[in-house]
């Protein structure tokens, strides 16, 4: 694992790279029971045994588009991953 950035539509966003190796062996998500549930210090995440999207969804669920893509900018800046992805 190791933190990083990655450009989407041209804005420098916070990115948790991940192994697949790493994916393959986390545990599911309490809530959807689908995918993976992968934590690290720097991960902005506040619900620990969800993914990112169930956790996301939960806290972030009253946010505009506009909102949350401030929300991962401000996070971003603060040194914080907002995304998972998986390295080949």
């Amino acid at each position: 694992m190791r933190i990083g950035l990655i450009s989407i539509r041209g804005i420098l966003t916070g990115c948790l790279f991940v192994s697949m190796k790493e994916m393959d062996e986390a545990y599911k998500c309490e809530n959807c029971g689908k995918k993976a549930v992968i934590n690290h210090q720097s991960l902005a995440k506040e619900i620990l045994d969800w993914c990112l999207e169930c956790n996301d969804e939960e806290i972030r669920k009253e946010f505009t588009d506009e909102e949350y893509a401030n929300y991962c900018i401000e996070q971003t800046m603060a040194g914080k991953a907002v995304i998972i992805a998986v390295e080949q």
